[in-house]
């Protein structure tokens, strides 16, 4: 699955992306200098789930950083994609055109669904409005208030159902914590975000059938969280490949198999996309899968890397060193590696 139109080729896209990953790592750059780049060339919100999976794969290949912070952008539009209220049109206008920040806080309610745990928000009904308290320990893109959150809550009244909402972190009732300084993604300005009493209109609700909006969410953000670990074992692999000429056969050989599991998980994953494109039914154990071994053959390619480039790869500044940092963030990404196979068994 290729980039396509006449934006900006993928070849611009990884060029501008290499470009910014080491200052990226550093902290000496901000992830939203390329949310909008990408806005400026009209490349924010695509209509088609295939153009966001390859546009996240290809940034991936050169940042998983910034490629983490264009995943929850892109899931917040995603997750408007079906709105008509005014005030959550308006939030997608400003996600496309990067004057604000899509965050996704939906960990709590990919872990609710699976029975892991209860929904942090709470909200109650008074008149046309809902109050909503909580916390969530966990969220990304919280660089200022110009952000959108994408989040769950539960009825703080018996009877009530969950429900999918949107809302505006300028609002004065809510908090966003002091960005983490997370190994590899400091620069994803993630947290915590507290809500204390926030009124919001009852039109920023997405979705009031929680299951039923999360169920047809999944395949979606599995897909999405798949390109970004295909990108970077394509990275991984692609930069092993350059050391195998003094190689060892064994080494050769681990290469080998590797590059073949990459090119035919993303022919895999390339077939889902395209499927609910066309609006057809997907297996999610086949997405599952396709996520959880995405993830693990990433975490593969670039401990092979790291070995075939031997001490220079261990310079903690290396583009090798870099993407074993970023790679050990995958199996704890909600939903986590134990998380998935648990659903696959």
């Amino acid at each position: 699955m290729q980039i396509k139109g006449d934006r900006l080729s993928a070849g611009e896209v990884r060029g501008f992306f290499d470009r910014r990953a080491a200052a990226v790592d550093g902290g000496a750059a901000d992830p939203r200098v390329g949310l909008r780049h990408l806005a400026a060339h009209g490349m924010l919100g695509a209509p088609e789930l295939r153009d966001s999976f390859a546009l996240i794969r290809c940034v991936a290949s050169s940042d998983l950083a910034s490629a983490f912070s264009l995943w929850a952008h892109t899931m917040v539009l995603e997750c408007l994609a079906t709105s008509v209220a005014p005030e959550l049109l308006a939030h997608a206008a400003r996600l496309r055109h990067a004057t604000a920040w899509g965050s996704t806080a939906m960990a709590p309610a990919i872990k609710h669904l699976a029975g892991l745990g209860e929904l942090p928000v709470s909200y109650r009904r008074e008149g046309a409005e809902l109050v909503l308290d909580g916390r969530i320990p966990w969220a990304s893109n919280l660089f200022d208030e110009d952000v959108v959150l994408v989040l769950s809550a539960r009825s703080a009244t018996a009877g009530g159902e969950p429900v999918v909402l949107a809302v505006d972190g300028r609002h004065p009732a809510i908090q966003l914590g002091r960005p983490l300084p997370l190994l590899a993604l400091a620069g994803t300005a993630s947290s915590s975000v507290e809500l204390r009493g926030a009124r919001v209109r009852a039109d920023a609700v997405i979705s009031s059938d929680f299951a039923g909006y999360m169920k047809s969410m999944k395949p979606r953000l599995l897909l999405l969280q798949a390109a970004y670990c295909l990108g970077l074992a394509s990275a991984g692999a692609a930069a092993g490949a350059e050391r195998l000429g003094r190689a060892a056969a064994a080494h050769r050989r681990e290469h080998g198999i590797l590059a073949e599991e990459i090119t035919s998980l993303g022919q895999r994953a390339d077939a889902l996309v395209s499927a609910l494109d066309q609006a057809g039914g997907v297996a999610v154990r086949e997405v599952v899968e396709v996520r959880l071994r995405a993830a693990q053959a990433a975490q593969s390619a670039v401990q092979l890397e790291l070995r075939l480039a031997g001490g220079v790869g261990f310079v903690a500044t290396s583009p090798t060193a870099r993407r074993y940092r970023e790679a050990a963030f995958l199996p704890v990404q909600t939903p986590t590696e134990g998380q998935l196979l648990s659903e696959l068994g």
